[in-house]
């Protein structure tokens, strides 16, 4: 009779059971999405309820399916088009844009049809217009493409007869009932969204890349180009709208021209302090460097839009990487890097080197003299030197430029009445300033205002001191001193009743980022979530704080509220899914992303985050092709470019894979030379391609350049801990924690060096020091845990894999490791529980049933362990020694012929593992066919001449051989 095939039942999170379903189906619900991870299943009839995650051959369908989700979608790039196909045969000679330089204002060529040819001559400059079709407007929902899903056909094997008329009403209800509900909630939520705030103006979206509605001829082009150029360099707030609004014209109608993206994006970052800063304006950063770096992929266009889109998220320490690649590559050329120099002097600024800073300033200037960015912000620096008289002349300087420069009026003011004691001077010039409707950052105002405030103050006007300072607090809530003035004026009533902006709490936070100082920076982002519900990039901020300060839930649950303010914050998804899969948790982090994929299904970064989850699921394949997919959008992504390379490298044996990663690795060196996780992933890939003397000498050389550079160092210790050259490990992992000032990753790869030494006291001592370091990490009580097994103290090993449990339960292998100590203490129940609990946690892995195999085995329980090796060998292939210990379980059931055939399964591995030879000899003498196992038996002594047991056996069979004779 047929075996018969499992059936399953299923309970929904409201209660609901549906059923019962054979495997087969299943499977196929999840494919269609019809189960979302959340159920708990049985086995039909009598099984117990448990969740469907634990089902090893559901798992892993869940986890494809989130991953997979809408990947049948056509993908329509109106929005923009994907790199491969904007790449031309010139893009390396793409020139990048000199400000105010008429010799630049040269459309690629590729103009529409219908628009005139080139026509030769130099463009007279004329006065700017008043922006002539309201960019600065809030852009209109983007329109929503009508596609339909495919559907997919569900397996061969299982046949239903049902109503196909009834079935299609009933799919068609589905899916209508989900969009439907979803545009009302999306409705309802903007009613009450907008209900909430107050339509001040004083923010405003950046205007993102559309399609062209109507082509430029090429004078079009020129004039738009030279308009944008004078606007930007003026660089007030209205002149930054005009330079957008006419780049965007520009950059639709010429849509190949890196430098006037270029010159877009570094709009973006000047018009950043004015916008909202949320999804919306990351998206329009976004779609301009994706576009820029398809026509100039390894240029200073690209670079340029790269490092803003970088600074507009925060990840200052990669920016500061890219802009010094730039600077090393471009400074000595004929075509100097001028917004690099700009970009260093911010990050310098942020880091509180202010004279180097005025120096890059200096070189920027004299490149780019009507760029007045460069000398306000030189001004401010020379200012917070305490050069006052420099800074006035630099203000000065730039109000003969541009007279109605309102930032330079207010700073001049401010110096001519704080400094210079010239009260009457200051008040005029801050009058005029603040009589101006011209948009300045918050700070800016604040101080104003606070001088107003001051001078009222010394004119004995406490009634208008006071509501200066109020003005002044509302505008920025940092400042001390109007806080301060406000309470010994009007008292904290005065106080509760200002008004106050967030924004300035999120640059604060930023400041203190770039200081180093995490744990003040996520209390400003914190705060300023607290006054502005909305600002999702704020949570953002203080969860990736929190993440770096060990507090790891505290983080995701910041990030659930950043993606609550802003559903479309793709930045959010992506960051708490690679926190979900350092916490081991991977289906969490897959359904974070099939959530980001349903809001952005043509963003890169999800699929670059699919990409790391494979990852470190260790699933190198999957890996490879999202991050194909990722590339396909975006190809010069550094991040997707490492990623590729790691996951090739995983595929060890393919000489094929091995050229990948290197290929991947090279084009992300290519990109950014600076960028540390590149170099490390390269000298990886000269290893696994040209050998591991070649990868050691390229980071011998790296870490003789960059010597207090620590990541090149310890890359080095770990390739000599690979290549088992662990004395120069232990060497170069000391070097490291003499230059750190908290080593935590160090310790742990100095502790894990001198466990593999056999120096096991110092090991311990190493890693319980990395512990110190940081609480939250578990893989330093982890590695003590497994020490303490090798030197068979499993009381201690027990101990510390609990308090790796206590931090993280999801880790894998804790139990499975205590069930290993355990064993060693001959409590075979115990370790039972243990792989149980292993296979709640990680179901696909084979180690759970490889410990409860043992387990039975000590019980004398022997279709038990033979049923658990059975299963370990289907989720993962198996040495030869595992298949001789299925054999023994068969052998002690009485089954000879099922052991001699997994004795035959364990040559094919490795024919000369002495202990199969040694079973063979069991269960030749289980049957009674002593010759073939004395046979068996002296080749298990050839094979193992040292065998502990050799005595005990010979004593056996002559005992056997006697007894045969009588």
């Amino acid at each position: 009779m047929a075996k018969q095939r499992k059936r399953w039942i299923i309970k929904d999170g409201d209660g609901r059971i549906s059923g019962p379903f054979p495997t087969e189906k299943v499977l196929y619900k999840i494919g269609r999405g019809e189960i979302s991870g959340e159920e708990s299943i049985a086995v039909y009839p009598g099984g117990e309820w448990f969740p469907i995650s634990r089902e090893p051959q559901f798992y892993d369908r869940l986890i494809e399916a989130l991953a997979g989700s809408g990947e049948d979608d056509p993908v329509d790039f109106d929005e923009y088009t994907p790199v491969s196909e904007q790449q031309g045969k010139s893009k390396s000679k793409a020139r990048t844009v000199v400000f105010g330089n008429e010799d630049n204002l040269t459309p690629t060529g590729d103009l529409p049809p219908g628009a005139e040819g080139p026509k030769r001559g130099k463009v007279r400059r004329e006065s700017s217009e008043q922006d002539p079709i309201g960019k600065n407007a809030k852009p209109e929902e983007d329109k929503k493409s009508d596609r339909r899903k495919k559907t997919r056909s569900g397996p061969d094997s299982v046949i239903e007869l049902m109503d196909m008329g009834q079935l299609i009403k009933k799919e068609r209800a589905k899916r209508l009932k989900l969009p439907i509900f979803v545009a009302i909630v999306i409705v309802v939520i903007g009613i009450f969204s907008q209900m909430g705030k107050k339509p001040t103006g004083d923010r405003i979206h950046l205007t993102a890349i559309q399609a062209a509605t109507k082509p430029l001829t090429r004078e079009q082009l020129i004039d738009r180009m030279r308009r944008a150029q004078q606007a930007y360099t003026e660089g007030t707030y209205s002149s930054l709208l005009k330079a957008q609004n006419n780049l965007l014209q520009v950059v639709e109608g010429d849509p190949k021209n890196p430098g006037m993206l270029a010159l877009l994006c570094l709009t973006y970052y000047e018009l950043w302090p004015y916008s909202y800063q949320d999804s919306n304006d990351l998206k329009a950063v976004s779609i301009a460097n994706q576009r820029v770096s398809g026509l100039d992929p390894a240029g200073q266009n690209a670079a340029t839009c790269r490092v803003v889109d970088l600074l507009v998220r925060g990840r200052y320490s990669e920016a500061k990487s890219m802009t010094e690649t730039i600077l090393d590559t471009y400074s000595a050329t004929a075509n100097p890097p001028i917004p690099f120099y700009f970009f260093k002097a911010v990050l310098l600024s942020g880091e509180n080197e202010l004279q180097t800073a005025i120096n890059y300033l200096n070189s920027a200037q004299q490149l780019s003299p009507r760029w007045l960015t460069a000398f306000v912000m030189e001004a401010d620096l020379q200012s917070r030197l305490g050069n006052r008289i420099q800074a006035a002349k630099i203000y000065r300087h730039i109000l003969q430029i541009n007279p109605q420069h309102k930032i330079s009026k207010i700073q001049l003011g401010l110096i001519e009445f704080k400094h210079f004691n010239h009260m009457d001077k200051g008040l005029a010039l801050l009058q005029e300033a603040l009589s101006s409707s011209e948009k300045v950052p918050g700070p800016v105002l604040s101080r104003a205002y606070f001088g107003l405030a001051e001078i009222s103050l010394m004119r004995k006007d406490n009634s208008q001191a006071l509501k200066h300072a109020q003005e002044s607090y509302s505008h920025d809530s940092t400042n001390m001193e109007a806080k301060n003035l406000i309470v010994a004026l009007g008292g904290k009533e005065k106080l509760a009743k200002t008004e106050v902006k967030s924004q300035q709490l999120v640059y604060e936070g930023d400041q203190y980022v770039r200081e180093g100082d995490c744990n003040s920076a996520q209390a400003h982002y914190k705060s300023a979530w607290e006054m502005d519900k909305q600002n999702a990039m704020a949570a953002m901020k203080a969860a990736r704080c929190l993440w770096d300060l060990s507090f790891s839930r505290e983080a995701i649950e910041w990030l659930n509220k950043a993606i609550k303010s802003d559903p479309k914050l793709i930045d959010a998804y992506v960051t708490l899914a690679d926190y979900y899969t350092q916490r081991y948790d991977f289906l969490a982090a897959a359904r974070i992303l099939a959530q980001a994929h349903r809001v952005a299904p043509k963003s890169y970064e999800v699929f670059r985050g699919y990409a790391l989850v494979e990852l470190r699921r260790g699933n190198a394949k999957a890996a490879i092709g999202y991050g194909q997919k990722a590339l396909g959008l975006y190809e010069t992504d550094v991040e997707t470019h490492i990623l590729m390379a790691e996951a090739n490298l995983l595929l060890k044996g393919d000489p094929q894979a091995g050229q990948q990663a290197y290929r991947h690795a090279a084009k992300a060196v290519e990109i950014d030379i600076n960028s540390r996780k590149g170099q490390i992933v390269y000298a990886q890939a000269l290893t696994a391609t040209k050998g591991v003397e070649l990868g050691l000498d390229y980071l011998l050389r790296l870490v003789s350049t960059y010597p207090l550079v620590t990541e090149y160092r310890i890359a080095l210790g770990e390739m000599y801990v690979a290549d088992e050259r662990f004395p120069l490990a232990i060497q170069v992992f000391q070097q490291v924690i003499e230059i750190e000032d908290k080593p935590k990753k160090a310790w742990f790869l100095l502790g894990k060096a001198q466990r593999l030494l056999g120096e096991n006291q110092a090991a311990l001592e190493s890693l319980l020091k990395a512990a110190i370091l940081d609480p939250a990490d578990t893989e330093p009580l982890f590695e003590a845990g497994l020490l303490y097994l090798e030197i068979k103290q499993p009381v201690q090993a027990r101990t510390q894999f609990q308090r790796v449990l206590r931090i993280n339960n999801r880790h894998p292998l804790v139990h499975y490791y205590m069930g290993r100590a355990a064993l060693l203490m001959n409590d075979p129940k115990e370790a039972l529980d243990h792989a149980d609990a292993e296979r709640k946690i990680n179901p696909n892995l084979a180690d759970a049933y490889l410990l409860a195999a043992e387990a039975y085995y000590k019980m004398n329980q022997h279709s038990l362990c033979a049923r658990e090796y059975t299963q370990a060998i289907k989720l993962r292939p198996q040495g030869a020694d595992t298949y001789v210990r299925l054999a023994r379980c068969f052998r002690l059931m009485g089954n000879y012929d099922m052991g001699g055939k997994m004795l035959d399964q364990a040559s094919k591995y490795d024919s000369g593992l002495p202990d199969i030879y040694r079973e063979k000899g069991e269960i030749y003498l289980a049957e009674g066919k002593f010759d073939e196992a004395a046979e068996a038996f002296n080749q298990y002594f050839q094979l193992n001449p040292g065998a502990a047991d050799k005595k005990q056996i010979e004593q056996r069979l002559e005992t056997l051989a006697r007894q045969s004779m009588k």
